[in-house]
């Protein structure tokens, strides 16, 4: 199985509420919008995760957080 992250969008929404770092890295309770994400994703946790990105948006750190969240095939 694969499960399609799609992520890949400007967050031009929330730029304009002042935000200065991506929509996936805002916090929210402890944890980023990314993290949170994933962890609602869990029982997928032995699927493919493909992450659609944009390469401004630092792939290597979203790679890094899945794989400690467990996602094994990020």
């Amino acid at each position: 199985m694969r499960v399609v992250i799609t992520m890949a969008g400007a967050g031009s929404r929330f730029e304009r509420e002042g935000y200065t770092v991506p929509k996936y890295r805002i916090r929210a309770r402890g944890r980023t919008l990314f993290e949170w994400s994933l962890l609602s994703l869990r029982r997928f946790a032995a699927a493919r995760f493909i992450f659609a990105c944009l390469e401004h948006h630092d792939p290597a750190w979203s790679l890094d957080t899945a794989k400690a969240l467990g996602c094994r095939q990020a």
